[in-house]
């Protein structure tokens, strides 16, 4: 049997599709909501040029949302970097399963002041590689 390592991480660019939403939890913590929308072109069957667009929601919490709090507005070029979380809900009789990136960081791609935060990643959550995955390697 193959071991599948176990590897979430999503890097995605783009531009806000509506203002940023800092929201404050019942138990106190601060937590931004970001939506964005990520075009891709390709060429269809008849070579002629498409365009796909991908929406996409994602979540920073703790001081990363405090910090960027009115920076992200519509329109703002912007990198998130997080990983892929999924949650379930009922719509009429339908249960509804939605993906989501929790962010760890994200990036305002505009000139002027520092507009990037990046949530601390505990030591434990980062993979460390061993000396016998170096030796696994192909190349």
């Amino acid at each position: 049997m193959i071991n599948v390592p176990n590897l979430n991480s999503v890097v995605i660019a783009g531009r806000a599709t509506r203002d940023a939403e800092l929201k404050v939890t019942e138990g106190g913590n601060p937590y931004l909501r970001v939506s964005m929308a990520n075009n891709a072109n390709y060429k269809d069957k008849a070579q002629k040029w498409q365009e796909k667009v991908t929406f996409i929601n994602a979540t920073l919490w703790g001081k990363g949302a405090e910090y960027l709090d009115g920076k992200i507005k519509k329109g703002s070029p912007i990198i998130i970097e997080g990983k892929l979380s999924s949650y379930s809900k009922q719509v009429g009789d339908y249960k509804q399963t939605i993906l989501s990136v929790d962010a760890y960081k994200i990036q305002l791609l505009e000139r002027g002041e520092k507009t990037e935060y990046t949530e601390p990643v505990e030591e434990n959550e980062v993979p460390q590689p061993t000396s016998k995955d170096n030796e696994e390697l192909p190349f």
